[in-house]
């Protein structure tokens, strides 16, 4: 269960909010030259003028992982193997990432992989970079709608699934990023423009069209923290297809405030200082004409959202406690005959994990994480009529009276274990 927020290209999967966290503060910070986010149109392409290493280096990260959720009546579970490969020189890095799955819920099993990226970014000058990437298409490409039934038991940023990526056509993308130096600050500029070509549907696909995507970043150091406040806008052009499109349509404007703040190592005023990153969004999508899909849990809506996380080592290891907390509300319309239903939808999610990095020798490290979750999804639905109607929200039957709430409670665990080689 995380937040929509981040990305998965580029930067290492994970299953908890723990490596999320440092993997955020690190695509947004740290290393402006893996930040990047072709997968989904609402990720960030952050960016800081820091140094690359000297290359070239040579990365491959595996990741294998199981993780179960309890929603209301119903029981999610899903397995995902996860390989990247990156090669990066101090000025340009090729990336390639794929993904296997298999997902289950309401007695369906779907089996398949995630989209595959390929990603080439070239930097001018620390802090400005060009970037070119694609991305296949999952397999399925498209959905039966006992698949998205499946998926919108779970479906949606409260719970963190990899089968949100099922049903994704190909895509392409271009990005640059640049920077400016404002005294003591500096104020990152960015944009991207993704195509993804209209699909030929019988069954229900996840497609976004034509998206382009800008965003700005302001950072600054206060005293030994470091500060990094955000806004990002996306939008996508695609039509219904028939209603057989999933993407709700329209864009999403996103707030964000990051804090990166070391602290002493209280055991040891001579060995390394601890990590702590913090940050704290707010997303609000507009003109989305198909708020309430059928491979969601609740209606798309409003997101808020805050994480923090601690990186400290315990002997040659690196442990990384973390939590993150989203909250999320949005309302719909519908009908049925003569009779109007409004349905205003509210759930939080909470998430508690830890992982340690694990080095053995000079070239692997073993990265295990665990981690579990807990929250709550509310529908209540109001009508024109006061009698008991049947009525769709898209994709299922409600059976409901005005003024009717259904609360839904998630609680949810997850566990991988990944390993990396650095050459």
């Amino acid at each position: 269960m995380t937040a929509k927020r981040h990305s998965r290209l580029g930067v290492r999967y994970s299953f908890g909010a723990g490596a999320i966290v440092a993997a955020l503060w690190v695509a947004t910070i740290v290393a402006p030259w893996q930040a990047v986010g072709a997968q989904d149109s609402t990720a960030k392409p952050t960016t800081s003028p820091a140094e690359p290493p000297a290359g070239p280096k040579t990365n491959v990260y595996f990741q294998f992982g199981s993780r179960g959720f309890s929603i209301g009546g119903s029981k999610v579970t899903e397995q995902a193997a996860n390989l990247t490969y990156e090669y990066r020189t101090k000025q340009w890095g090729l990336s390639v990432d794929g993904s296997s799955l298999k997902y289950g819920a309401l007695g369906r099993t779907i089996s398949g992989t995630g989209n595959s990226n390929v990603r080439f970014d070239y930097m001018l000058q620390p802090g400005d970079s060009l970037m070119v990437y694609g991305r296949s298409g999952s397999k399925p490409g498209t959905l039966d709608s006992v698949q998205v039934e499946a998926i919108g038991v779970a479906g949606g940023s409260l719970v963190d699934l990899q089968a949100n990526s099922l049903g994704n056509p190909s895509m392409f993308g271009g990005r640059a990023v640049f920077s400016y130096p404002l005294g003591n600050l500096v104020l990152n500029l960015r944009g991207a423009l993704e195509v993804e070509s209209k699909p030929v549907v019988t069954q229900e696909v996840y497609w976004r069209g034509t998206t382009w995507a800008i965003g700005s970043t302001l950072y600054g150091n206060v005293g030994k923290a470091q500060l990094a406040a955000m806004v990002d806008i996306s939008s996508s052009s695609s039509d219904s297809l028939g209603g057989k499109n999933l993407y709700p349509g329209g864009g999403e404007t996103t707030f964000s405030l990051d804090l990166h703040l070391p602290i002493e190592n209280p055991s040891d005023s001579t060995g390394d200082d601890w990590d702590s990153a913090f940050s704290a969004w707010f997303s609000s999508p507009f003109g989305a004409t198909r708020a309430d899909q059928p491979n969601l849990l609740l209606p798309l809506g409003n997101s808020f959202g805050l994480s923090g996380a601690l990186s400290f080592p315990v002997g040659g290891a690196t442990w990384g406690p973390s939590v993150q907390f989203q909250s999320t509300s949005a309302s719909a319309t519908a009908k049925s005959g003569a009779t109007s239903l409004s349905t205003s939808a509210s759930g939080w999610a909470a998430n508690f994990g830890i992982n340690a990095n694990i080095p053995t020798g000079s070239i692997f490290e073993f990265t295990p994480e665990v981690g579990y979750a807990i929250g709550n999804a509310s529908t209540s639905y109001g009508e024109t009529s006061t009698k008991t109607v049947i009525v769709q929200r898209r994709g299922r039957t409600v059976t409901t009276t005005s003024g009717g709430t259904t609360a839904t409670s998630l609680r949810g665990w997850w566990i991988a274990l990944g390993v990396s080689a650095h050459f």
